[in-house]
């Protein structure tokens, strides 16, 4: 019974950790996002300078 109780506790871990990790990278992709928007706000300004 205890070996088996370990091992769902070791599987709810490695879930934990996915769940951490693709939290990780939703937070890259949000991060690449404002960056590829604050890319094209910084062009619309160049195109209204001109």
């Amino acid at each position: 019974m205890v070996e088996i109780e370990l091992g769902l506790i070791n599987r709810f871990e490695m879930v934990n950790k996915i769940e951490m990790v693709n939290k990780i990278e939703m937070v890259n992709k949000i991060e690449m996002v404002n960056k590829i928007e604050m890319v094209n706000k910084s062009e619309i300004g160049i195109f209204k300078n001109d």
